[in-house]
């Protein structure tokens, strides 16, 4: 995707739809997708203001014209000029679900590595990404129609996850105990920030951060007040921030200083050479000791202003209420004083705080292996937290995913921002191994939502897309294309190294998909029944070097909630196919 041409606001065309107009220019893309692409009322409206620009892009592989669509009225405007009818696709496609009928349509077409995209047969828009269609906002058919191993409704399926003996293992797998009472809340892109930003306002005690990254960008400026005003109320704030990131974004970590915001940098424990590797990856917000948001997001643009649609990240954080962010401040702290050199005597009065919560969480019932067999027929409210750290300092979180895998009966589905392999012997390869051996012995569905093209190289790509962009704006053509250069030179090599690892693990059972825009959210969901939402990717890094964060719910209405999301994403992705 080059976000530039989306920037410039140029209508890409083949050259027979250069003079057509819109009701023209509709009747072809319903002639080649069987009617499925249809006019909107929004775009027949706005066709006197269209106009259409040709503009012919060379495909190296093919030495031919590669027609290529884009409107001249933005990203959510252009994803809007016509939209998309799948019902029209599964007329007479008996037996099979919509997903069944993307895949076999994709099988028809070549991947073309020079691009790491596929051919299509007829023109689109810019704004689609790889998808032959516009992409989805919601879905009008059923969730069987779409996914069959969705077919059934009111999810929390496989109550062995609820067994009271496989609870008290998970406990001694992470580390924390199985809680109740949680109320949960799905927050998803830009929502995330919003929420965070609402509750850091009105916090009256403490706000505890962990992030990768930290950007003082124009988006964050909101949240940066709110947190200067939050330390002039006495609420103590406070910020784990990774060893990298802190290098990187210097100046902004020291503004943040200078607002007396007490900053911890989380270290890389391997060595001094490897000062280029990421080690903190948990991403969570802990506010007055009682709520919790935990998922994938950081505070920059690419998370404040997405919508999951406009090519910056698509991401999940989850909102947690109750005793679960217990558990999160406990590990807080640990970290926290694990990476100072001297013991931090302010965090005395978290801990006394922690032994307090616990023995009243308790003695209300709200937690701890004595309560597990009450719970066992319980679908609301349910969580636990498990952490990772590097050098298997602590491995609960991979632990919990591995159990999670071999528990599972009937159907797994993974997103992530890249798939891949580690060295002979690291977790990620034990797991993709027993993930293959699920798939093709025990007839488990898993499907794998990853990154192609469309998400290029994740936020580095947007940082130098964004740099091209200002270039251009001051007329320095040259600089802007090297930098148009590496750009793109870096997103194929991400996006074919993506490509590969998904190819690699695809089977008639196992299916992996690439998500249209940059996929960031870290999602792991076994039987429609624990859902595990946090920092963890499909990758060798995350089960190894990095400090990692999620939480495990069993709760079916934040089952139901996530599934509609789900089937979106699925719909809006890209299958691989052989």
């Amino acid at each position: 995707m080059n976000l530039k041409l989306l920037t410039l606001g140029l209508l890409l065309t083949a050259p027979a739809f250069a003079d057509q107009s819109y009701s023209e220019v509709s009747k072809s893309f319903a002639k080649d997708s069987n009617n499925s692409i249809e006019q909107t009322t929004f775009g027949t409206r706005n066709e006197p203001l269209l106009k259409f620009h040709l503009l012919n892009q060379l495909n190296r592989d093919e030495d031919e014209l590669a027609p290529t669509l884009i409107a001249n009225v933005g990203v959510k405007n252009s994803q809007n000029l016509w939209k998309w009818n799948p019902e029209k696709l599964l007329v007479g496609k008996n037996n099979k679900d919509l997903l069944d009928v993307i895949h076999d349509f994709y099988s028809m077409q070549i991947y073309l590595r020079s691009s790491a995209r596929n051919s299509r047969p007829y023109p689109y828009l810019n704004t689609w990404g790889q998808l032959f269609h516009p992409p989805v906002h919601a879905l009008t058919l059923s969730p069987k129609d779409v996914f069959t191993p969705f077919t059934e409704p009111n999810p929390v399926r496989n109550r062995s996850f609820l067994a009271p003996d496989v609870q008290a293992h998970f406990d001694i797998l992470t580390g924390h105990e199985l809680t109740a009472g949680n109320k949960t809340t799905l927050l998803e892109n830009k929502d995330s920030f919003e929420e965070k930003l609402s509750l850091v306002k009105n916090a009256k005690e403490s706000i505890l951060i962990s992030q990768l990254a930290l950007a003082c960008d124009a988006s964050s400026i909101p949240m940066i007040e709110a947190l200067s005003a939050a330390k002039k109320r006495n609420v103590d704030v406070r910020i784990l921030i990774d060893h990298l990131y802190a290098l990187i974004a210097k100046s902004c970590i020291q503004k943040f200083i200078d607002l007396g915001i007490n900053v911890s940098v989380v270290q890389n424990p391997n060595s001094k050479l490897k000062i280029l590797a990421t080690t903190n990856h948990t991403s969570m917000w802990i506010i007055d000791s009682g709520t919790l948001i935990i998922g994938a997001q950081n505070l920059a643009d690419a998370n404040n202003t997405s919508t999951g649609y406009n090519f910056k990240d698509r991401d999940t954080d989850l909102k947690i209420q109750g005793p679960i962010a217990t558990d999160a401040l406990r590990e807080y702290i640990d970290v926290w004083n694990e990476n100072r050199t001297t013991k931090d005597i302010s965090m005395m009065r978290y801990t006394l705080n922690i032994r307090q919560k616990l023995r009243e969480e308790r003695s209300a019932g709200l937690r701890g292996p004595e309560n597990y067999s009450k719970w066992s027929n319980q679908s609301k409210g349910l969580c636990r937290i498990a952490f990772q750290r590097p050098n298997r300092k602590e491995t609960g979180l991979s632990s919990l995913l591995i159990e999670a895998i071999r528990l599972a009966r009937k159907s797994i589905q993974i997103t992530t921002t890249q798939a891949k392999t580690g060295d002979t012997g690291d977790l990620i390869n034990s797991m993709i191994r027993i993930l293959t051996e699920k798939s093709k012995q025990t007839s488990t569905r898993i499907d794998l939502i990853g990154n192609g093209i469309d998400g290029g190289d994740g936020e580095l790509t947007m940082a130098l897309d964004e740099m091209t962009q200002k270039q251009i704006q001051k007329g320095n053509w040259r600089t802007a294309g090297t930098l148009d250069y590496l750009s793109d030179s870096d997103a194929l090599k991400k996006a074919l190294a993506n490509h590969d690892a998904l190819l690699a693990l695809n089977n008639p059972l196992f299916k992996t998909y690439q998500y249209f825009n940059f996929y960031h959210g870290k999602q792991w969901y076994f039987d429609r029944t624990a859902l595990v939402i946090g920092s963890m990717n499909f990758d060798a890094e995350s089960f190894q070097s990095h400090y990692e964060g999620a939480v495990m719910c069993l709760d079916s209405d934040l089952n139901s909630r996530f599934e509609e999301s789900l089937l979106l994403d699925l719909v809006n992705s890209v299958p691989v196919v052989n």
